[in-house]
C-alpha cells in the first residue's frame, strides 16, 4: 500500500486493519454528499508511518464503527493510536488539507 492510499474500513476488517494496526490510522468517515477526500500530498509527509482507513457511513453496517468512537455526523476525522485508542482531529466538513496543523499534532500525540 503507498502512503496515500486509502484502505476501506468495514466491521469484517476493522479490527484487523485499525484496533491491531500497528501504526495509528487517520479514520475518515464520510457519506457520498459529503466526502473531503483527502489531499495526498498532506498524508505524503507521513509516508509509511500513518495508515488512512475511510469509512463509507451511507452503509449502514458502517455506523457501527462511527459509534464505536462517538462519531455521530460525516464528515469527520480521527486519528486512531496503536491498541485503538482515539485522537480527535478534526469534526465537521473541513477538509484534511486545511487541517494539517492539526493533523500532525495528532500524528505526534498518536505516537508518543
Amino acid at each position: 500500500m503507498n502512503h496515500y492510499d486509502y484502505v476501506l474500513i468495514t466491521p469484517d476488517n476493522f479490527e484487523r486493519e485499525v484496533l491491531e494496526s500497528p501504526i495509528p490510522v487517520l479514520l475518515q468517515f464520510y457519506t457520498k454528499q459529503d466526502d473531503p477526500l483527502s489531499d495526498p500530498s498532506v498524508l505524503r509527509e507521513f509516508g509509511s508511518r500513518l495508515r488512512v482507513g475511510r469509512v463509507d457511513l451511507d452503509d449502514e453496517d458502517n455506523r457501527t464503527i462511527a459509534e464505536f468512537y462517538g462519531i455521530g455526523d460525516a464528515p469527520a476525522s480521527l486519528m486512531v493510536r496503536p491498541g485503538g485508542y482515539p485522537v480527535p482531529v478534526a469534526l465537521g466538513d473541513h477538509p484534511i488539507a486545511e487541517l494539517s496543523w492539526q493533523l500532525d499534532a495528532a500524528f505526534h500525540w498518536a505516537t508518543t
